[in-house]
């Protein structure tokens, strides 16, 4: 993992979670647990090993856990721990940014869950901001 090797708090995040493809990845999880599989469905474009090493690297610092879920599933899933979900408001913060910057989406990819991550600010009971 690369290091910016400042004593600051937005330099340690952005050691942590500043590599392309983390806080997607941190995105997707937000709503729960997901198999590889699905992850690699949802981040179009991200290569299988770059996939495997943002996953290794989320592991390592303590901000995701790979866990099996119980029979009968028994899938091998990722999660966010609760490191890992104190980004929820980094993530919800960046999205209200990046809104103001959207325009037709032309040839991306448009997923319905990219905006239900959005839409959890809106239904939390701890935010007075009006819709």
């Amino acid at each position: 993992m690369r290091s910016y090797k400042q004593y600051c708090g937005v330099a340690q995040a952005l050691d942590l979670v500043g590599q392309r493809w983390t806080l997607l990845l941190v995105r997707d999880l937000l709503p729960g647990p997901r198999r590889y599989s699905d992850l690699l469905d949802a981040l179009p474009g991200i290569t299988t090993n770059l996939l495997a090493d943002r996953l290794r690297e989320l592991v390592s610092a303590g901000l995701i856990e790979k866990r099996t879920l119980p029979a009968p599933a028994g899938s091998a899933v990722y999660a966010l721990t609760p490191r890992g979900q104190a980004l929820e408001d980094v993530i919800l913060a960046l999205g209200r940014f990046g809104e103001q910057y959207l325009v037709a989406p032309g040839d991306d990819r448009v997923d319905f869950r990219w905006f239900a991550v959005s839409l959890r600010r809106r239904f939390r009971s701890d935010d007075p901001r009006p819709f």
